[in-house]
């Protein structure tokens, strides 16, 4: 029989793996290896040169390197931890998604905005 300790341990298990998965995939595959097919997907039309597509290469290792923490996060680190863990996930996401729709109007960021809720949950349940 589980206790709730034990169930509120796999929230915030579950939301840091989900973190984990999504920005390593993001991180490698959108920015290091094709960020001008992800930029034209989000509709940047503008000419990206060497240095640009750097910045997003760089972004993307950190990004990777996000994903990273959050799955060494969920499998090494107790249940206190990894609820502070998906907090702290989940106010840099919030961070990230309030400074781009600020600085660019009509931007609705979905992949950190559908992170922000998850991270949450595993925060406070």
């Amino acid at each position: 029989r589980e206790t709730v300790a034990e169930h509120m341990a796999e929230v915030s298990f579950y939301a840091l793996w989900y973190n984990a998965v999504a920005m390593v995939t993001f991180g490698i595959v959108g920015l290091i290896l094709f960020p001008d097919k992800m930029l034209r997907k989000d509709g940047v039309t503008e000419a990206l040169t060497k240095r640009r597509l750097l910045v997003y290469r760089i972004a993307g290792v950190w990004v990777t390197f996000a994903g990273i923490v959050s799955s060494y996060a969920a499998m090494y680190f107790d249940a206190s931890h990894q609820r502070a863990c998906c907090g702290l996930v989940a106010a840099a996401h919030a961070t990230e998604v309030a400074v781009k729709m600020y600085s660019i109007p009509g931007c609705r960021p979905v992949l950190n905005g559908h992170v922000v809720p998850i991270m949450l949950a595993g925060a406070l349940l």
